[in-house]
């Protein structure tokens, strides 16, 4: 969710995808006195074997095996009285399928800012049309729940403020709470609307049964700052969302002039805003506790009962998978039935033709959904859900697993020498080495040697590092590449610390000349490295992406014997644990 990726969605550049469909829907009891719990059904299934290519679609993604058996009803759009003070619209648009008379159906929303304002009952648009022509046919209504501020809903971008959640966790109830309805209601959504379904999830709302947030956010100060780093530019964030909330949201294309006010008049931007440039300045949340209220992941841990397919790109810089890892292991450990989804892409969703290479695409990613909503929203225990766990290494091979990261690991320790090896051995000479503030082809650089067996790692290595500041402050960069041959280098691991942040998101006191260690934690990966080839690790006073260094200061690193290394959580896995899925 950077800079770019809303600027491609104001500039109206959005690919939604598919058609097609599965098998016979039933009538459901109304189950929202009970929890959701866990019911079992995950399996070694793979794939789910069948056609996903359609030879004449509009779409260019992923469809179900088999066409449902429904119609879908001319899309209506509803306007709730958000019970928020200012009592201003929520808009809804549904569309339901052709069910017989006393059949009751789930429910499927996707909530966020990008919907336009769908005057004359238009609730059909092509960023969900995959999903609606896939689900509704099969007996599941689908929903679009425009966030306050956008399309017709009133106000103004809250930006994933407690408002907004009030008013979708009202809008959740609604649905689930009629009469067509079986009481069931789950949510989807990527990037903005991949976080909405944590926002409702963290209220415990009894109707929201699963969720599947694909690269969203928990925690939005997560995604803006990372160990004392900016890495969103997070003042030009909210103006880009404050900006697309009226200008492309108006009158002349179906907003009420009413509605078109409220968002240019709304509070929420300024002060957003304001605690945007306190945190750049200092690293830290705003004492005020505008951030606070946008961290979900106390009252999720606490109150959400239900189910999670989570699904994120290990090659996403817009919502970088720390987003998400470790703290999702939380939820699984709780007892949440949680599946997990990670591919080798960037902000995608697993089957969008805009994936960098259509060899990491999951054509069969509908079907997986299909699967997962009739188990969950319909309570049809007979579904399978596949494994728990699927992801595909940095080689683009895709595996099982029983959770991820996996736990079956064995960590593997490389030392930095003062000859600039990674080096199993800690002995060695002691010396140390200048973090460049000018480039990186001054920056210190270390390699192993070849690998003769290859090796395999998954989750966030560590680099511990001994360093000594030469002022009041620093930040440093570290980038792991692999290489076959000295030259071409493929990077596998990123990730950035602020000497101020070491361990924590309160500053402490940096002290020149004082030595002091420091954990450096790259992204989420999963990586590959063949045989006969070398790892590489290069560190640099530069960012990477959008995370950029505000204090590019002098630091010398201590190398050789103990002082500084990379960890890696290394294991082994059979042939029988990959496949390849639908091409």
């Amino acid at each position: 969710m950077n800079r770019l990726f809303v600027v491609t969605t104001v500039a109206g550049l959005i690919l939604a995808a598919i058609a097609g469909c599965i098998g016979e829907e039933k009538s459901q009891e109304d189950t929202t006195d009970e929890e959701p719990g866990f019911l079992g059904g995950f399996s070694n299934t793979a794939v789910f074997a069948g056609d996903y290519r359609m030879e004449e679609s509009s779409y260019v993604s992923g469809r179900v095996l088999q066409d449902g058996l429904y119609e879908m009803l001319p899309g209506e759009v509803v306007y709730l009285k958000s019970e928020q003070l200012d009592g201003t619209d929520i808009q809804i648009g549904i569309i339901k399928p052709n069910v017989p008379q006393g059949v009751k159906i789930p429910v499927i929303a996707d909530a966020g800012p990008y919907f336009t304002p769908m005057p004359d009952n238009k609730v059909f648009q092509e960023r969900i049309g995959r999903w609606a022509e896939n689900f509704v046919p099969h007996g599941h209504a689908f929903a679009l729940i425009p966030i306050r501020g956008s399309a017709n809903s009133g106000g103004g971008s809250d930006l994933c403020g407690p408002q907004e959640a009030a008013d979708l966790n009202q809008a959740v109830t609604w649905l689930g709470q009629q009469e067509w309805c079986n009481g069931n209601v789950g949510m989807i959504g990527k990037s903005y609307d991949g976080s909405t379904p944590w926002e409702v999830a963290a209220t415990g709302n009894p109707h929201l049964k699963t969720i599947v947030p694909i690269s969203g956010i928990s925690d939005m100060f997560t995604l803006l700052f990372k160990n004392g780093t900016e890495s969103r530019a997070p003042v030009v964030f909210h103006t880009l969302y404050y900006l697309y909330g009226f200008a492309n949201n108006n009158p002349d294309n179906g907003r009420s002039a009413k509605n078109t006010a409220e968002g240019i008049a709304d509070v929420s931007f300024p002060v957003g805003a304001t605690m945007s440039v306190y945190s750049t300045l200092t690293g830290e949340r705003d004492p005020l506790g505008y951030w606070a209220a946008r961290n979900y992941r106390p009252d999720l841990e606490k109150n959400y009962k239900g189910s999670i397919l989570l699904v994120h790109g290990l090659q996403d810089w817009n919502v970088d998978p720390h987003n998400a890892y470790p703290w999702i292991n939380t939820l699984e450990d709780k007892g949440l039935a949680v599946k997990h989804m990670l591919g080798q892409w960037g902000h995608h969703h697993p089957d969008s033709m805009e994936i960098e290479g259509t060899e990491h695409m999951r054509w069969d990613w509908q079907e997986i959904l299909l699967h997962w909503f009739d188990y969950w929203l319909k309570g049809n225990e007979s579904v399978d859900l596949g494994p728990r766990a699927q992801v595909e290494d940095s080689s683009g091979r895709w595996r099982n697993e029983e959770t991820w990261p996996p736990k079956d690991t064995a960590s593997v320790t490389f030392y930095l020498t003062v000859d600039g090896k990674l080096s199993t051995d800690p002995s060695g000479d002691s010396g140390e080495a200048s973090m460049s503030i000018l480039g990186s082809s001054e920056s210190p650089v270390f390699i192993s040697e070849p690998i003769d067996n290859g090796l395999r790692f998954a989750g966030s290595p560590a680099i511990n590092l001994t360093v000594t500041p030469q002022m009041s402050g620093g930040q440093i960069t570290a980038l792991l590449y692999s290489t076959a041959d000295g030259s071409s280098m493929q990077r596998v691991g990123c990730g950035q610390v602020d000497l101020g942040f070491n361990g924590g998101e309160k500053r402490q006191l940096v002290i020149p000349g004082q030595e002091m260690q420091v954990t450096l934690m790259l992204q989420p990966l999963d990586v590959v490295i063949a045989p006969g080839s070398c790892l590489v690790l290069k560190f640099t006073q530069n960012g990477y992406e959008d995370h950029l260094n505000l204090a590019p200061l002098p630091v010398t690193l201590a190398i050789g014997g103990n002082c500084s290394r990379i960890t890696l959580d290394t294991f082994e896995r059979q042939d029988d644990v990959f496949f390849t899925p639908p091409e």
